[in-house]
Parts: structure tokens; C-alpha cells; sequence
């Protein structure tokens, strides 16, 4: 996501949970963390736009955690910017499906 309104409302309402047990137990490294997914980035579509090399933006078709329209936008923004969405895939696409992404790395190299 290119800023905050890209989190889906769901995973918006974990971190904020999660954010309020952090600061209960005094995790001070773990509540800026969580903080820091609730308020970051602030990517504009003008820096987007600088990006010059090609550019895949990589999203899972049931990631749980930012919204598709959000990552669509940021592979409009860049001018050599193209979109891949993997199936049966959530957020964590290297961990669940490290093979489909290995090869789609394979195949733009």
C-alpha cells in the first residue's frame, strides 16, 4: 500500500488490538512497529511516477491485509508498472507460495 487507507478495515481493527496489548505489556519496539503499519507510507503518485525501471507489483487474490484497488494504483502509477495477482494467494505470498513466486521472478528476468 502506498498509504494507510490501503489496509483493508479487518486488518486495520487487528493492528489497533494488537497496538493496544503491546503498549498494556510495555513493548515499546513492537508497539512502533504496529503503530507504524497504521500511519506509513505516504508514497504520492508522483514518486511512483519517477520510478524508471520495470516494476511488478506482486498481490495475492485473497490477501487479507491491503485492499487490491491499492495495489492496482501503484502499479498504474509507475510508468513501466505492470500487476500480477496470484491465485488462492493471501499476504504472505513468499511464505505460502514460494514456488509460483520464484517463478514469475524466473520469467521477468
Amino acid at each position: 500500500n502506498a498509504d494507510p487507507s490501503g489496509l483493508k478495515p479487518r486488518m486495520v481493527r487487528i493492528i489497533k488490538r494488537e497496538l493496544a496489548d503491546a503498549q498494556h505489556r510495555k513493548q515499546r519496539v513492537r508497539a512502533k512497529l504496529l503503530r507504524m503499519m497504521l500511519e506509513e507510507p505516504h508514497i504520492k503518485n508522483s514518486d511512483l511516477a519517477q520510478v524508471i525501471c520495470e516494476t511488478t507489483v506482486v498481490y495475492g487474490q485473497k490477501d487479507e491485509a491491503i485492499r487490491r484497488e491499492h495495489a492496482t494504483a501503484i502499479a498504474d502509477a509507475i510508468p513501466r508498472g505492470s500487476f500480477v495477482e496470484i491465485k488462492n494467494a493471501g499476504h504472505e505470498i513468499p511464505v505460502t507460495h514460494p514456488n509460483e513466486l520464484a517463478e514469475l521472478v524466473r520469467s521477468l528476468l
